[in-house]
Order: structure tokens, then C-alpha cells, then sequence
């Protein structure tokens, strides 16, 4: 919890270092595969990713999926939580087809788990709409995020921040795909919703 405060404090050096205090303590008291320790590499890996090692957090959070698959089996909520980690951490790697891979098989698991109308839904589906546009397939990212946001909508209002996220990356999407006007429609809605928050 203390390395997560500096994380938030913006002290990912801190973090990292708590993290790492945390773990040792951890295998010492539950064993190198305790799902205990499976959360705090999965928080180590964070930190590093933080901290522009992108190898390391992909490698701790390769070992996190590991001990959530047996702890928990392939198809549990928290091994699609270390999955969406991961994603992030190959997203940083320049990995976009492995991301794409990661966060397919993490949103099978929610809507699952949760339903296909989930707010958690909607974050992997913003994540893998990145991973799309990475990879060039504008169309399908553009459908995505379209039902990315329509949760979103129904989950924050149409003025959330969130929402402004999504629609500054639908805005890339159309443009990739040759629409300016609808690029120019959600971009301007981004930042009106933007200049209410911030």
C-alpha cells in the first residue's frame, strides 16, 4: 500500500523500491507462487513500466500471469486484470500484435465475468482501439471505440473526461480513415470537454 502511495505521489523510484521490500517478504512468507505475490509483482511490474523499463515490468508481470493462471485458472477476472497490465507493458515495448493478442483474450474474460456493458469493458476496449490503430486497421478500431464509448456514455455521462479520451482516439480513427469532418466533430467535442475539466 505504501509503495502505491508513492506511485500516486508520482515516486516511482519509491515505489519500485517498496515493491520489490514487499515481494521479498512476500516469497519468504507464502512461497515464490502465492497469489499474494502474484499482486505485487503485478504492482512491481506497474512500477516499472513507470519507469520506462519496459522489459523488466513485462517480464514481472509475465511471472504474475503465471501464478494467477494456477492460482485462479486462465478464465478469472484477476488474471484478466495481469493481462491488461501486460498489454500495456507490450503497448510500451512496441509489441502491438502481442498487445492485441493480451487484450483480446483479457476482454473475453470481462465481458464474461462482468457483462459486455461493464465500465471495465470499456477501458480494454479504449486499450485494444490503440493497439488497433498501432497496427493500421483503422476500421476496426473505429468500432471499437464507438461501443467503447457508448459504455461509457451510459456509465459516466457524456461529458466525462474518459469519454473525452475515447473520443480524441475515435477522432484519429476517423481520420485515418479519410473523415475529416467527423475527426473535426469529436476532436472539438474532446477538447470542449476538456476545457469544462481542467
Amino acid at each position: 500500500n505504501l509503495g502505491n502511495a508513492y506511485g500516486d505521489l508520482g515516486d516511482h523510484a519509491k515505489k519500485r523500491d517498496m515493491m520489490e521490500r514487499a515481494l521479498a517478504i512476500n516469497e519468504r512468507t507464502y512461497g515464490r507462487d502465492h497469489a499474494n505475490v502474484a499482486t505485487t509483482l503485478t504492482n512491481l511490474g506497474n512500477a516499472y513500466g513507470d519507469l520506462g523499463d519496459h522489459a523488466k515490468a513485462r517480464d514481472v508481470l509475465e511471472r504474475a500471469l503465471a501464478i494467477n493462471e494456477r492460482t485462479y485458472g486462465r478464465d478469472h477476472p484477476e488474471v484478466a486484470i495481469t493481462l491488461s497490465n501486460l498489454g500495456n507493458a507490450y503497448y510500451s515495448l512496441r509489441d502491438y500484435a502481442k498487445q492485441r493478442d493480451i487484450l483480446e483474450r483479457a476482454l473475453a474474460i470481462q465481458e464474461r465475468a462482468y457483462g459486455r456493458d461493464h465500465a471495465q469493458v470499456a477501458l480494454t476496449l479504449g486499450s485494444l482501439g490503440n493497439a488497433y490503430y498501432m497496427l493500421k486497421d483503422y476500421a476496426k478500431q473505429r468500432d471499437i471505440l464507438e461501443r467503447a464509448l457508448a459504455i461509457q456514455e451510459r456509465a459516466y455521462g457524456r461529458d466525462h473526461v474518459k469519454v473525452a479520451t475515447t473520443l480524441g482516439s475515435l477522432g484519429l480513427a476517423y481520420g485515418a480513415l479519410g473523415d475529416a469532418a467527423k475527426k473535426r466533430e469529436y476532436i472539438t467535442r474532446t477538447v470542449k470537454i476538456f476545457e469544462g475539466a481542467y
